[in-house]
């Protein structure tokens, strides 16, 4: 699939989820996105000049608590990179994830899950376990090593260091980032 192609994608991806409308550091939102932009976008990754803005970072109140969850937003053109950047990475370790995993697939879910233990007989207890802010502690290094074993291509690679890297921003210019 040609960066074009995986970019056009992604943005079929994104533009049909309405929570996928808010804005990032900017007030442009993904329906803003034309294809000459989206070309422009495949020419600056294919040439390395992509850039990747930055994250704004909200609170929302979780559900019956007093407690905030953290929701971090991309800019619309950087959410079509992100999603792009995502297909790729299913292709390549989509094969290698075990069937039992259900968490954060394209194909399957926690809901397939719940769907497959009403199926056994005989469970009387199930046992759900969270990671708290797991995402926000993981190891970049150890992260980009796990990929290279797999991905060759260094601007590729290079790409994803820059997004992990991205500076995370919230209403008062609080620098949220690893």
């Amino acid at each position: 699939m040609s960066s074009f192609t995986n970019l056009l994608f992604a943005y079929e991806q994104i533009y049909v989820k309405p929570g996928l409308m808010t804005p990032g550091m900017t007030t442009e939102t993904i329906s803003g996105i034309s294809e000459t932009q989206i070309i422009n976008i495949s020419t600056c990754l294919l040439d390395g000049s992509f850039q990747f803005s930055p994250l704004r970072r909200i609170f929302v109140p979780k559900p019956k608590s007093s407690e905030f969850r953290p929701i971090t937003i991309a800019s619309p053109i950087d959410r079509i990179v992100h999603r792009s950047v995502a297909n790729v990475l299913e292709e390549i370790f989509e094969p290698i994830f075990l069937s039992v995993s259900y968490g954060f697939r394209s194909q399957i879910s926690t809901h397939t899950f719940f769907h497959e233990v009403e199926q056994w007989a005989g469970i009387r207890r199930l046992i759900h376990a969270d990671i708290t802010k797991c995402f926000e502690n993981i190891d970049h290094l150890l992260l980009m090593e796990l990929l290279r074993k797999r991905i060759a291509d260094s601007h590729f690679l290079e790409l994803i260091q820059h997004f992990l890297t991205t500076p995370i921003y919230d209403s008062l210019g609080t620098n949220f980032s690893h």
